[in-house]
């Protein structure tokens, strides 16, 4: 997948937005290819976020939507909540992608 990023930075493009991440540790992996690339230096990278309205809206998303992964999780109901949002930041510094914080609210 970073194949297709470095296409687009070559083409010019200096930023992009991912798909919404329900996988942080797939995201994760994903970045360690882009830092090892060195294409963190050239685009900016915008990462989906967004929650479900529903398990229905999960589900349609687990099987439906290409490219999607949602793990199942043994507490779901944290990825159904309307009222539950939490929100991570993450940074890259020396080539690391690094957890910066994360509030709940």
């Amino acid at each position: 997948m970073p194949m297709r990023l470095a296409k687009k930075a070559a083409a010019g493009t200096r930023s992009v937005q991912t798909q919404l991440i329900y996988n942080v540790d797939r995201f994760r992996e994903h970045m360690k290819k882009v830092v090892d690339l060195g294409l963190h230096k050239q685009v900016y990278i915008l990462a989906g976020v967004g929650s479900f309205k529903s398990s229905r809206m999960a589900s349609f998303m687990a099987t439906q939507v290409a490219g999607m992964d949602v793990p199942r999780s043994p507490d779901s109901s944290l990825l159904l909540s309307s009222d539950w949002v939490e929100t991570r930041i993450w940074r890259v510094e020396d080539g690391q992608l690094l957890y910066v914080e994360k509030s709940t609210c």
